[in-house]
């Protein structure tokens, strides 16, 4: 089961061995290895991962061998110092937090991890022998929050296998992972810890993709410092500066140009699904974990109103360029974002007591069905009463239901909410399984729902357009009064052809 039962550090075996490593142990040594509970499932994420890290002994008895006796000590031997820190928040209360600062990096090792190269401009925030380089800058990107250009700089995780460098044997796949808003931060560490998704694409991801025949898999994981997309449809200047580093990366290095995949959890897997309209097919693969998406059209006059405040956001500058003139949105229908997605090969996972997730893709499913007649397959079952092997023996028959030749699959996780998602997500090798035998040709040779292909859908009313409840013409699905979603106009609100909306099946 992905909820293993024991105390988290509980110590589970001691013994002697002459290397500094995990494993039987030897008769006679100088390291004494003390292995912990690491089994055991999380409730949360932070994004401070060194505290993880810190350990210290103490010997409490007296140790006699050969001849030579070795009195009890009240001296600690650790790998880190206290670090008190002191809050008042605004009632005036105080309260006193203790963490143990790991001061030496060279005390431990990030198993699965090695292979990862960091890129910052703040190597002291960071494990410094990792970083191999400065941040990666984009200039010219924009952001829809400020409407305003500035030049990017996005710090970011690269793992490249051997024989992917430009002029290899084989071409190898790539993938974005982008994680979620909750560990927004300076140091790139953060998104290789938070879960194991940088462990699984650095092994079991290398050994799906070579047994296609591929050379290997480069992961890329970028660590943003602030939400790079919002609920209202919009993005800053990270989006835009993580095509330009997808560029560069694919000009840089080996890359299958019909295998490049994308995968993220909340903010990161909006950010991802995003994207994924801008560059039709660029993906070959989405995982949505946790994650949702859909349409707004008229950003520059709809002001986005939400929980009571309003703020106006602004056009995406489609035909905008970055340095020597080369595009970075090239789909014209991109901001149709339910076309532009049809025909593309997703993988959606949430738990069912996600209520964002689940409202928009059973809107989403829902439209599909009503306006196309296409639908996909959903599935639901428990992670905590089922293991690791049954959930993906589940996934693998989810994926293997014929869903009307669309590339949509939805597994739900029950018994949790939106930040459980990732937990439990990571644990099911079946999805990576999924979407790195996936390819563009099946998504270009699979076409997209023509029904949706129009910027403005018909009601039936024989009017042209598509209403809201609120009597206002619009793009897709009426959104309006779903899952309490009434704060947020997820689609245009422009009456199309001045005719009275005459009412939709919403």
């Amino acid at each position: 089961m992905v909820a293993a039962s024991g105390t988290p550090g509980e110590v589970k075996k001691v013994y002697v061995s002459k290397t500094p490593a995990i494993g039987a142990g030897d008769s006679s040594g100088k390291y004494v290895i003390i292995e912990v509970n690491t089994a055991y499932q999380l409730t949360g994420v932070t994004s401070v991962w060194r505290p993880k890290l810190a350990g210290g002994v103490k010997q409490v008895k007296a140790i006699s061998a050969g001849g030579i006796s070795v009195p009890a000590s009240e001296t600690v031997v650790s790998n880190y110092a206290a670090n008190v820190t002191t809050n008042t928040n605004p009632q005036g209360v105080v309260t006193t937090t203790t963490l143990q600062t790991v001061t030496d990096d060279t005390s431990y090792v990030l198993r699965g991890l090695e292979g990862y190269k960091l890129y910052t401009d703040n190597p002291e925030l960071t494990v410094a022998s990792k970083v191999v380089g400065g941040s990666f800058e984009a200039p010219g990107s924009f952001s829809e929050y400020t409407g305003q250009t500035t030049t990017a700089k996005l710090k970011y995780n690269l793992f490249v296998p051997a024989g992917c460098e430009l002029g290899s044997a084989k071409a190898c796949a790539l993938v974005l992972h982008i994680n979620d808003a909750g560990v927004l931060g300076n140091d790139p560490m953060i998104a290789l810890t938070e879960t194991n998704v940088a462990v699984n694409y650095a092994s079991l991801g290398q050994d799906i993709v070579k047994g296609r025949g591929l050379g290997g898999l480069v992961v890329v994981i970028p660590q943003v410092a602030s939400p790079t997309v919002a609920d209202n449809w919009t993005g800053n200047e990270d989006v835009q500066a993580t095509w330009q580093l997808l560029d560069y990366l694919t000009d840089t290095y080996n890359i299958d140009m019909n295998r490049i995949y994308g995968s993220g959890q909340s903010m990161g897997g909006m950010q991802v699904l995003y994207m994924a309209a801008q560059r039709d097919n660029y993906f070959a693969g989405l995982w949505s974990i946790g994650s949702q998406w859909a349409n707004n059209y008229d950003k520059a006059t709809v002001p986005f109103t939400s929980r009571g405040n309003s703020s106006y956001y602004f056009v995406y500058p489609t035909e905008g360029t970055y340095g020597s003139s080369v595009r970075y949105i090239t789909n014209a229908d991109w901001q149709n974002w339910y076309w532009s997605v049809s025909d593309d090969n997703i993988l959606i996972t949430n738990m069912s007591g996600d209520g964002f997730a689940t409202t928009l893709w059973t809107i989403l499913k829902d439209y599909y069905k009503d306006k196309a007649n296409a639908d996909f397959p959903r599935i639901e079952w428990d992670p905590l009463t089922f293991s690791r092997d049954d959930q993906s023996a589940k996934l693998r028959n989810l994926v293997g239901t014929y869903n009307g030749g669309r590339g949509i699959y939805w597994n739900a996780l029950s018994n949790g909410g939106h930040m459980a998602t990732w937990i439990y997500a990571h644990a099911i090798t079946a999805s990576y399984e999924w979407l790195l035998t996936q390819t563009r040709e099946s998504e270009e040779a699979r076409g997209k729902l023509t029904e949706l292909s129009e910027k403005w859908v018909s009601d039936g009313s024989g009017s042209g357009t598509y209403c809201l409840s609120t009597g206002t013409a619009s793009n897709g699905p009426n959104l309006t009064g779903k899952g309490g979603l009434d704060y947020q106009p997820r689609l245009s609100v422009v009456d199309f052809d001045g005719s009275d909306c005459k009412g939709g099946p919403y």
